[in-house]
């Protein structure tokens, strides 16, 4: 059984992700931070009501801002729990103002609580996820910290801050297993976002993201009822595979190899992955060397014989045929500015 452990969620959005994975069968860690015996008690309640739907939940106490206190829960949760599948910071705060009135008190803390938290986490996660060959970070940013907002430069920048890291980690340890990704929500009702006054709460739209959460974990927790004809394990297993082909472009990996990397069988692979992309994993890879050999194309001289090589293709013709089938045009009439509408869309995983 999977443990996903999540910031700041003893209440808002961290606790419906808590409440979210546990209902699907993961056992629960969360932290946040406690001044008083109302947060105690709080802390307590979130604990008790996510134990109740039948999975192991443990509460932590714990400034995530604090590098050294940070290292010293991750120890302690792993212990308890044995493993950290799912890692999901979420723990933040606002101190709004305008940049010119706004005082370095205000701005180290949202970075603090915010972008640093993320960095102490992953840190102190990493190194349990790499040695299980395994795992999943989620960063919960903002649409501020895509388009940035007057009066909230500290949030915005820390949320702007939590997309790069997420993009960074990704790099860095996607290639040995670990995923990174980073959602960015609109207006939630939380208590957090009910200070914001009516005018702020009107420029923002809703939006649902426990499923999308769900689902950028990337970890099978236990199967869903099927829906759409596969079950959310299945999805799961699929979005894994996708990520592995988009890092591992430059091989020629067949369903039999993908079977053996995931441990499923040939047929669990095809169809999971047949189900969600709509295509057989060599097709999704295909169309993602195309897509590559199609940007060379229009931005480099490179010969269209040196491109082929490139993605694995020694023979002209073939590669010709490959871009054909995917792009719509020949190599040389897309680079000559001929396009077609009826490309087929490239995949985007961070």
């Amino acid at each position: 059984m999977a443990t996903a452990l999540i910031t700041g969620a003893a209440r808002g959005i961290g606790k419906a992700v808590a409440m979210k994975f546990a209902s699907e069968g993961a056992n629960i860690a969360f932290t946040d931070l406690v001044l008083n015996d109302d947060m105690a008690a709080g802390l307590e309640a979130t604990r008790q009501e996510i134990e109740a739907l039948g999975v192991t939940c443990r509460a932590y106490a714990g400034n995530a801002a604090d590098f050294a206190e940070t290292e010293t829960v991750v120890k302690q949760i792993h212990a308890d729990f044995g493993s950290i599948d799912i890692l999901v910071n979420n723990a933040g705060i606002t101190k709004d103002g305008l940049m010119l009135r706004m005082s370095e008190a205000q701005w180290d803390a949202v970075l603090n609580v915010n972008l640093k938290s993320a960095f102490n986490f992953i840190h102190a996660c990493a190194p349990i996820m790499l040695r299980q060959r395994g795992g999943s970070i989620i960063n919960m940013s903002s649409v501020v910290g895509v388009h940035g907002n007057a009066g909230q430069c500290n949030y915005s920048a820390s949320k702007a801050g939590m997309i790069g890291l997420a993009k960074s980690i990704a790099q860095e340890l996607g290639p040995k297993g670990v995923r990174a990704n980073c959602v960015a929500p609109g207006f939630i009702e939380t208590p957090m976002t009910a200070q914001l006054s009516e005018e702020i709460r009107k420029g923002y739209f809703k939006v649902k993201i426990l499923e999308l959460l769900l689902f950028l974990s990337a970890f099978p927790i236990q199967a869903a009822q099927p829906q759409h004809g596969y079950s959310l394990s299945q999805v799961q297993l699929a979005e894994q595979i996708g990520a592995y082909l988009l890092q591992n472009t430059e091989r020629r990996l067949t369903v039999a190899e993908l079977s053996r990397h995931f441990g499923a069988s040939a047929t669990l692979v095809n169809s999971s992955f047949r189900g969600v992309y709509g295509m057989s994993p060599a097709a999704f890879l295909r169309a993602q060397k195309m897509h590559g050999a199609a940007r060379l194309l229009r931005r480099t001289d490179r010969t269209v014989l040196d491109i082929a090589g490139q993605f694995g293709y020694d023979n002209g013709s073939k590669f010709a045929k490959a871009f054909r089938d995917v792009i719509g045009v020949s190599p040389n009439a897309y680079r000559s500015g001929i396009d077609c509408d009826s490309c087929a869309p490239e995949a985007s995983v961070v």
